[in-house]
């Protein structure tokens, strides 16, 4: 996909990491991004530190209502989604076999489920662009 300035971009787990450094390419490159995630102060603080306007949308991809409402608040400011970005994502380190089932299940939750949630909720928002197709 072409990113080109005037897209507009959702990217979940964009308080740091990964997602954040995604959030600050994007925008060098003029796209608008809905900066998502659990906390919305790290996300403040990296919209302020963007070039360009972006949308602050806090975001737990656990939960259908919270994704849901968080697309659609950055589809009202923004006007569209061209390129969705499901990067949300936790680890326990350690051996697998020593980490709690309540600690797998949790990883799960986030990093399965909440991709599913982030993509079946958001692909019929995206307005144009291969995501738009499928």
């Amino acid at each position: 996909m072409k990113i080109e300035p005037g897209m507009r971009a959702f990217v979940t787990g964009a308080s740091r990491g990964i997602g954040a450094a995604l959030a600050r390419a994007l925008a060098e490159r003029g796209v608008t991004v809905g900066l998502a995630a659990r906390s919305t102060a790290e996300l403040e603080e990296l919209a302020a530190s963007l070039p360009g306007e972006h949308v602050v949308v806090e975001c737990d991809v656990t939960s259908d209502e919270s994704v849901r409402e968080a697309l659609e608040s950055f589809v009202a400011q923004a006007g569209g989604i061209e390129l969705l970005v499901a990067n949300a994502g936790i680890t326990h380190y350690g051996p697998f076999r020593e980490q709690g089932m309540e600690e797998i299940l949790q990883m799960s939750e986030v990093n399965w489920h909440g991709t599913l949630r982030t993509v079946h909720y958001g692909l019929p928002t995206c307005s144009t662009g291969p995501a738009a197709r499928w």
